[in-house]
């Protein structure tokens, strides 16, 4: 990797650039981290992890011989495969079908409701906009922070949870409903 950003770093200061610069954008406007917002990076992670590997399995040499044997090479791959499907069978498939059963019976059909039964300006303060926002067209008040930018300085100084019980929002924007989850 080393050695192809000698030969012509320009190629790679954009994906480097994003690399660097998502989580830093994310960190500065002190937004909530959720993975997701990530997976614009993952793609490059992986693209430029692998190509390190393979230019140090089959680059730098000593002696005429490579410093990582293709076997070895084809090791480290199949442990990072079997790794991978670990953690996707393990957490990711069942975090995903949780968050999408949580969407069909309860965030859409709220959203909807509030479509059937609300003026179209009316405001919701919700913590996860992208259902509210699509399925209600009403105006969101995001109170995880990215839509709604006033919000993150608040959740820099308070627990969301306090943001939200003790109306913290209000200094912000003042929406007419406030939709919250919880587990119980």
């Amino acid at each position: 990797l080393a050695a192809a950003l000698r030969r012509d770093w320009r190629a790679h200061l954009v994906p480097v650039g994003w690399i660097v610069l998502i989580p830093l954008f994310y960190a500065t406007v002190r937004i909530l981290g959720v993975t997701r917002y990530m997976l614009a990076i993952a793609p490059l992670l992986a693209c430029y992890g692998w190509a390190a590997l393979a230019l140090w399995a089959g680059g730098p040499m000593r002696d005429g011989r490579a410093l990582l044997p293709r076997a070895a090479l084809i090791g480290a791959g199949a442990v990072a495969l079997v790794a991978n499907v670990f953690v996707l069978v393990r957490f990711v498939v069942p975090q995903a079908r949780a968050f999408e059963t949580i969407m069909a019976e309860s965030m859409i059909p709220m959203a909807r409701w509030f479509e059937a039964r609300t003026d179209p300006g009316t405001r919701l303060a919700v913590p996860h906009v992208g259902a509210f926002g699509y399925y209600s067209h009403r105006r969101i008040v995001d109170l995880g922070g990215l839509v709604t930018p006033g919000i993150g300085p608040l959740l820099a100084r308070y627990s969301y949870e306090r943001v939200v019980a003790e109306f913290r929002f209000a200094a912000v924007a003042r929406p007419d409903y406030l939709i919250d989850v919880d587990t119980e």
